[in-house]
């Protein structure tokens, strides 16, 4: 037993630096606060042909493995209060494409489809929907293994037949993981 335990020590001790030699991160996420524009459901938040475009706070939360220092897939999850005690829930799962140059400034571009939900406070119920995302951002390395991030994305959202486009911006502190 005991020799199995300093085999299985020194293999991991061995290991580690194999793993210290990417330069880039595998395993990141993230978390920050987000601002996107809905123009409403007129089943739910409006009166129709009355819905205008507002601006809505949330916070998003991203998680992605990167499988070269250039390709990488990502996950957005998105929560939205949109007012009337109407909320959204919004989750796309895509490809990040990112620039690592060596410098502290990495730029990406993501795309990604998913799904959501919108819930209503009031009746406790909610709907599905689909939900797309087309974006661009930039992460600057703060420390090592943090850096803060922007991202700008073009969200779309089907919900009870309704779509729409909308622009929405990021800011957060992504974590490199491994």
């Amino acid at each position: 037993m005991v020799r199995m335990s300093v085999a299985a020590l020194l293999l991991m001790v061995v290991s580690v630096p194999a793993f210290a030699q990417d330069d880039y991160p595998r395993v990141e996420m993230s978390i920050g606060y987000s601002n996107i524009g809905f123009n409403g459901i007129p089943q739910l938040t409006c009166l129709p042909g009355q819905c205008k475009s507002t601006r809505h706070s949330g916070f998003t939360s991203t998680q992605g493995f990167n499988f070269k220092s250039w390709l990488g897939v990502e996950n957005m999850l998105g929560y939205y209060g949109l007012g009337n005690n109407l909320s959204m829930l919004s989750n796309t799962f895509g490809l990040k494409a990112a620039f690592r140059g060596g410098g502290p400034i990495t730029p990406y571009g993501v795309a990604g489809l998913g799904g959501g939900s919108l819930f209503s406070e009031r009746s406790g119920g909610g709907a599905g929907g689909f939900n797309t995302r087309l974006g661009v951002g930039f992460e600057y390395g703060a420390a090592d293994g943090m850096r803060f991030r922007v991202d700008a994305s073009r969200m779309g959202a089907k919900y009870f037949d309704v779509s729409q486009t909308s622009f929405a911006l990021s800011f957060g502190v992504a974590f490199s993981i491994m």
